[in-house]
């Protein structure tokens, strides 16, 4: 497959000085505003590629009808564009095509040059030759799965059948017959016979630009095989049904082995059902892989042993919790004493606080007594004697003297018993302190040795035996987690054994598919080899200057061109319907809609290919679908297309253009978890103005992502671009 690794631009559209990008991660992301230079950029890697045939009305996009190549303020006009390209062996290769003035003339000359892995460079004719069997593609096969074009998505969108199948022949690349045959039905034949004549010789160099193209590819092809292990003497229909029956038949057997059904699923009786067959047998490779009897009892032996390991680490935690609660309580006894002792101290304490509150509530009552007898001697009342109650000796000023032995006496009594009381008090509190602490540590206690009860009732299950105060449940779970190692030990190399059987029935489906994608090849190249040589082609070839006799032929080819894009359009419709399918029923999740119908069919009318997408119950599956719904369906052709058996030797990238045009937010992330699924196989290069959309990008795409933001264009510079 062809990858890109760097693009050059200058002059071209949207730029006027050099601009370079690298492609060096598996998502590269053009981000800004409209009108900053995104979609030039993906032109660029197109007209590198395709030149004129990517401008015009024969593209069928009316965008593209005057489309201008050259910047228009460059004065004069020059246009570089150089593409380095990279293929499955690491080969590089160096694409650079030109766009200038001729001599002094206003018109302007394209000239084309590519650079081969070995340093050596071709141009003119030689270089298109070489493009095109690296290429491999035509343009419009480029838009159908390389490049997702809008005005290709929109098409998609009408209600118009005719409108429809235009545009999904378009997608499927193959509008190439389909104008061809709307050329046979509109031209008037009298006046156009000599353009007919052209447009004959026209088709015969593609067919022979088409014939050496598929031998170069079948070439590749049969390289591929080998590397394989698929001999010569097996590229046959032959041997890949053998190899098919092989295949069916061990598969069988080891299903019997280990006790699964497999379903009834017989091999083809051509190589063209072998696609199907293939995939068929895959799935149930895969789900043998998931129910493998000892596969299961390794994931149940990985699940109890996560279980035992959290118990262990719960018990270690709990325990070292434990010990230290109950070193803490020891320290606690050992310095404060038990409750018991604590409530005997409190008890003693409240006992003196009431003794001494008693003995200042008589000094107090004293007091009382002498407080009145100071105010009623200092009313002015004498004492027949003037002795002193409290001392008993004679004062001449009784009251005066009362009042000073007031304050001698009994204020030292009262302010020391309340000075025992306070600090008593004091230590009252103190002990109901260390009363509460005593009854904090002992709950804490109690509850760390409820939970590691817990926790050993959980390991007991766990170990399947009972945990006595005599067992150390530590090392019972280690116990059991060396028995559940050791049994995985033996599993690992029962599930290699089972998986290596396995790997080789995928092996021989690796060879059966690479011998149809030889026959594929080969077909492919006969049907081209086979316009060559029938009839009518060489009848044309003889009696181009005869128009009247060659009308009849002309039938015949119509109908020879139908039958081949038919066909093309079958296989290509066959090889990715299940993949366009899964895309659209994931991106839109619509609940209507369980499974899609994508087939296609020859309208008898016009000989060209009709297409119908239908329900799970055969019903036309368009009018129910939302413009969101559409968009998505034709995203999903694209993808479809691009990730499909049928093209994955082409290129190994995609180029997206705004893709989330009419889709709600359901639909874009939908959208990114499919593109997430295409970055396993290709590059995506996406361009986009959608901020939701880019959010989604950077939240939800597990691939590496280059982004190039793109702001603050101007006719003078072009768009400014920084890389993050």
């Amino acid at each position: 497959m062809i990858s890109l690794r760097r693009l050059k631009i200058k002059g071209f559209r949207a730029y006027t000085e050099t601009r370079e990008f690298s492609f060096n991660s598996p998502m590269v992301l053009l981000l800004g505003e409209n009108h900053r230079g995104k979609s030039s950029t993906l032109n660029a890697i197109e007209w590198c590629l395709f030149g004129k045939e990517c401008m015009g009305k024969g593209t069928g996009i009316r965008e593209r009808i005057n489309w201008e190549v050259p910047n228009r303020n460059m004065k004069p006009p020059g246009v570089s564009v150089i593409l380095e390209l990279e293929d499955e062996k690491k080969r590089r290769y160096v694409i650079w095509r030109t766009l200038s003035p001729r001599g002094r003339g206003r018109s302007l000359e394209e000239k084309l040059r590519v650079t081969l892995p070995e340093g050596s460079s071709v141009e003119g004719e030689e270089a298109k030759e070489k493009l095109t069997q690296l290429v491999k593609l035509s343009f419009r096969d480029f838009l159908t799965i390389v490049y997702q074009h809008q005005e290709a998505i929109r098409a998609v969108l009408t209600q118009e059948p005719r409108d429809r199948n235009d545009a999904i022949d378009r997608l499927l690349g193959l509008s190439d017959y389909r104008n061809i045959l709307t050329g046979i039905e509109a031209a008037r034949l009298e006046k156009e016979q000599r353009e007919i004549g052209a447009s004959f010789d026209g088709f015969a160099e593609k067919v022979e630009v088409a014939l050496r193209t598929q031998r170069s590819d079948l070439r590749d092809r049969v390289e591929r095989a080998a590397k394989k292990g698929v001999k010569k003497i097996q590229l046959n229909e032959r041997e890949a049904l053998k190899i098919a029956k092989d295949a069916k038949n061990q598969l069988l057997q080891f299903a019997h082995q280990i006790g699964l059904v497999l379903p009834d699923i017989s091999p083809p009786e051509g190589w063209k059902g072998l696609s199907q067959f293939q995939t068929l047998l895959e799935a149930e490779i895969k789900r043998f892989r998931s129910e493998i009897p000892e596969v299961k009892r390794q994931q149940d032996l990985f699940r109890e042993r996560s279980k035992i390991m959290e118990l262990r680490e719960g018990y270690r935690r709990e325990k070292e919790r434990g010990d230290d609660i109950r070193q803490r309580f020891q320290d606690f006894l050992r310095e404060k004493g038990s409750d018991k002792v604590l409530d005997g101290k409190i008890k003693e304490i409240i006992e003196e606080i009431d003794s001494q509150e008693k003995k200042l509530k008589k000094v107090n009552a004293r007091a009382a007594l002498i407080r009145d007898a100071i105010e009623y001697l200092s009313c002015g009342v004498r004492s027949s004697q003037d002795r002193c109650p409290l001392c008993g000796n004679t004062a001449p000023d009784l009251a005066k003297h009362l009042k000073e032995e007031w304050e001698k006496r009994v204020g030292n009594e009262v302010h020391k018993f309340q000075k025992q009381i306070e600090d008593l008090r004091i230590n009252l509190r103190e002990l109901k302190d260390l009363s509460e602490e005593y009854g904090r540590l002992k709950e804490k206690l109690k509850s760390a040795e409820e939970t590691l009860k817990e926790i050993n009732r959980k390991i007991a299950q766990a170990v399947g035996r009972e945990i006595t105060e005599r067992d150390d449940p530590y090392v019972l779970v280690n116990k059991k987690l060396d028995s559940i190692d050791k049994e995985l030990k033996k599993l690992e190399d029962a599930v290699r054994s089972r998986q290596g059987i396995l790997d080789g029935i995928a092996h021989l489906l690796d060879q059966i598919e690479a011998i149809v994608d030889i026959l594929n090849g080969e077909q492919k190249m006969r049907i081209v080899e086979e316009i060559q040589v029938s009839p009518e082609y060489r009848r044309m070839e003889e009696l181009k200057d005869e128009f009247a006799i060659l009308l009849d032929d002309i039938d015949k080819i119509k109908q020879a061109v139908s039958e081949i894009s038919h066909e093309e359009a079958r296989q290509k419709v066959g090889a990715a319907e299940k993949v366009i399918d899964n895309y659209f029923r994931e991106i839109a999740s619509n609940p209507w809609v369980s499974n899609i119908e994508f087939s296609v069919s020859v309208d008898s009318r016009t000989a060209r290919n009709h297409y119908e997408f239908r329900d799970q119950n055969g019903q036309d599956l368009t009018p129910i679908l939302s413009q969101g719904d559409l968009n998505a369906m034709a995203l999903s052709i694209f993808l479809g297309m691009a990730t499909s058996r049928a093209v994955k030797e082409s290129f190994g990238f995609v180029m997206l253009d705004d893709p989330s045009q009419s889709l709600g937010s359901g639909h874009k992330e939908k959208l990114i978890e499919v593109l997430d699924e295409v970055l396993k196989d290709r590059m995506v290069v996406l361009s986009s103005m959608d901020k939701e959309l880019q959010d989604l990008v950077f939240s939800k795409i597990t691939g590496a992502k280059k982004k190039y933001v793109f702001s603050n264009w101007t006719p003078e510079e072009g768009p400014q671009i920084r890389e993050e």
